[in-house]
């Protein structure tokens, strides 16, 4: 859906500019799936876990040469499975990001989201 909307802007402005892109993106959302707008809007479980780790994900790629930084915002997205556990699919489809990528900084990322989870998920038993 993103790989669509940043379609549409190069064709209206030739170029990707983060001025150019949110205005559009946010347009374009608004009409092609406005009842998912309206739920998450309500911010519920599901809507706050993603938000959550597309925030991390973002601000992650932002700073490139910071590991620490890259660790931190990944247990950050880790975390986020409190809110929803569905949002275990968010995570296996970073982890095959990851795999297919083999980028260092992805990899530190995600050794954050896998010690957070690990966390998690031993709190449950």
């Amino acid at each position: 859906f993103i790989l669509l909307q940043k379609h549409i802007v190069y064709s209206f402005y030739k170029d990707y500019d983060t001025r150019n892109f949110w205005p559009v993106m946010i347009l374009t959302t608004l009409i092609i799936c406005p009842s998912w707008v309206t739920y998450s809007v309500e911010f519920k479980a599901d809507s706050l876990a993603y938000l959550i780790g597309a925030t991390c994900v973002i601000l992650n790629h932002k700073n490139k040469n910071n590991f620490i930084f890259a660790l931190i915002m990944g247990i950050i997205a880790g975390s986020a499975l409190i809110f929803k556990q569905q949002y275990v699919g968010f995570i296996a489809g970073y982890m095959t990001w990851v795999i297919l990528t083999r980028d260092r900084k992805d990899i530190v990322f995600a050794i954050g989201m896998f010690v957070s989870m690990g966390f998690y998920l031993t709190s449950l038993f």
